[in-house]
């Protein structure tokens, strides 16, 4: 899947509805990662409960949306009636100052979306992540069926990597 998402134009982040305030984070997220504030000392403990309730989500969990951000070109983030671009949300998260149990999560998400190394890997044919680099990273993400998380993460994985294993389903 990651050869389909590398040459869509834009990738679409459906995030759900607006259900737990999803789209007032993403508009907080929006407001940090749009204008030029040079200390997080504004966000609010309301902004950063309803972002980290945000980042709580299923789709951030999810083993398959690591192709479909990292080696995206453009990215598009929706939450109920509210859009933000990919580059606007990372600007946010990481602007934002998080508790320790949420840096994680949003320093891995913003990592991803802002596409280093992917890109470069997508783009040079050489480079990237080792699969062992990748697995320490995104270990927790939830894949249906087990060998799922590894196919996923092989398409990031450094091209040399990625030849050297075969995608076979056939095998439990």
């Amino acid at each position: 899947m990651g050869p389909i998402y590398a040459q869509a134009s834009q990738v679409i982040v459906w995030l759900g509805g607006s259900q737990d305030c999803g789209d007032k984070a993403l508009e907080s997220i929006r407001h940090f990662g749009e204008d030029d504030h040079s200390l997080a000392d504004y966000w609010s403990e309301e902004d950063i409960s309803l972002c980290s309730k945000l980042l709580d989500r299923e789709w951030f969990r999810r083993v398959w949306v690591l192709q479909e951000v990292g080696v995206a070109r453009s990215i598009s983030i929706i939450c109920g009636p509210s859009q933000i671009s990919g580059h606007s949300f990372c600007q946010g998260l990481l602007r934002m100052r998080f508790p320790p149990d949420c840096q994680t999560m949003a320093g891995a998400v913003a990592h991803l979306m802002k596409g280093a190394p992917f890109r470069q890997r997508n783009t040079m044919r050489s480079g990237g992540l080792s699969l062992a680099e990748l697995i320490g990273l995104y270990c927790k993400n939830k894949a249906t069926q087990k060998h799922n998380k590894i196919y996923a993460l092989l398409g990031l994985a450094s091209e040399e990597e990625a030849s050297q294993i075969q995608v076979d389903y056939e095998v439990d």
